[in-house]
């Protein structure tokens, strides 16, 4: 085994594409997933009670949320630590500042990527409770 490389728990920080460790991922997905669960039961809920449709604009932060974890889990990547400019790529708990000007900026053109993609995700999700919650849907 060549003993420069990393630990298997630790991977190579990357600017604009990983700032997290393996573990970092899990917690993201672990973000993701009780979001979904969190989604889904306001979404159940504003169209099952028959609640009026703006009522599920409490979908939105949840919904978008969740994408924002499962979203950074795929990736790798930290949108907090984009902001703060650090990375957490090493060992467990090991948060650095990333000393470059241009990385950070690559790693804030990343976070700005996944913020909007998370946005889009769960105001779709919000869209589609809305269009059923609403009067216009056919199925209700």
């Amino acid at each position: 085994m060549d003993s420069d490389a990393p630990p298997p728990e630790t991977i190579a920080y990357a600017a604009g594409s990983c700032n997290i460790d393996p573990v970092g991922r899990q917690r993201r997905r672990l973000v993701g997933h009780l979001g979904a669960i969190g989604a889904i039961t306001a979404a159940a809920a504003v169209v099952g009670l028959g609640m009026h449709w703006a009522w599920s604009l409490l979908v939105l932060p949840i919904a978008t949320g969740s994408a924002l974890g499962y979203l950074q889990a795929r990736r790798g990547f930290c949108v907090a630590f984009a902001l703060h400019g650090v990375e957490a790529s090493g060992a467990a708990d090991d948060i650095r500042p990333v000393a470059d000007p241009a990385d950070r900026a690559r790693d804030r053109a990343l976070m700005r990527t996944l913020l909007l993609q998370a946005v889009v995700l769960g105001g779709t999700a919000t869209a589609l409770v809305a269009f059923v919650a609403s009067d216009a849907c056919p199925c209700g």
